[in-house]
């Protein structure tokens, strides 16, 4: 049980922001992936705050019935991060 407590205070919290993405970069030298990525908009956002890549998911769909698919997304965020380097 205390595994799934920590699991859901540390990926459910929803007072984590993008800036707090930068605590991430100054703690490790380990490339940093961000997952759920629906919108083309945060597709440039993680560019902008330094991710070395992103990855398209709604999270398997099945917490949120009524969410995007990642296959209609896909298209939109692919150009948003057209020509970026990734995994630098």
């Amino acid at each position: 049980m205390k595994a799934v407590q920590t699991f859901v205070s540390t990926y459910s919290n929803p007072a984590l922001m993008w800036e707090d993405l930068k605590f991430l970069k100054n703690v490790t030298n380990l490339p940093i992936l961000l997952k759920g990525i629906l919108h083309a908009d945060d597709a440039r956002k993680a560019i902008d705050y330094g991710m070395n890549g992103i990855i398209v998911s709604n999270h398997g769909g099945r917490q949120v019935d009524g969410s995007i698919s990642t296959l209609e997304v896909l298209p939109s965020v692919a150009e948003a991060v057209q020509g970026k380097k990734f995994l630098s």
